[in-house]
């Protein structure tokens, strides 16, 4: 596998959070390290149009990285998630996750998305 012939090494470019009913926000760090990678925080809508509903979340801003600034990470870098709720809200479940992008660090496909 290419991530392999590049020693396992990647830039982290897009790190996207999900979270449903009573979000307040979540995080990602880097286990190994204690570094925080990305923070979010849910935009909520102020009105009664479609995609502005009052009270829901419309919106949760990505972290998005380039060049020096972007976290280097290996395949068995472990990653911790937290994500924070709202206990004063009433929800039946709670549910978090995160979608995420690289690019290898390798000569031979430097960039590569994975």
């Amino acid at each position: 596998l290419e991530v392999e012939a590049a020693g396992g090494e990647f830039e982290l470019r897009y790190a996207h959070f999900h979270q449903h009913v009573g979000m307040l926000g979540g995080a990602l760090i880097n286990a190994d390290t204690g570094d925080l990678l990305c923070e979010t925080h849910g935009i909520y809508g102020t009105g009664d149009e479609p995609l502005n509903e009052r009270g829901y979340v419309v919106a949760i801003p990505p972290c998005i990285w380039e060049g020096p600034e972007a976290p280097k990470l290996r395949l068995d870098s472990n990653l911790t998630s937290i994500a924070r709720y709202n206990a004063t809200m009433k929800h039946l479940a709670v549910m978090a996750m995160w979608e995420m992008r690289g690019a290898l660090l390798s000569r031979s496909a430097p960039g590569m998305l994975i």
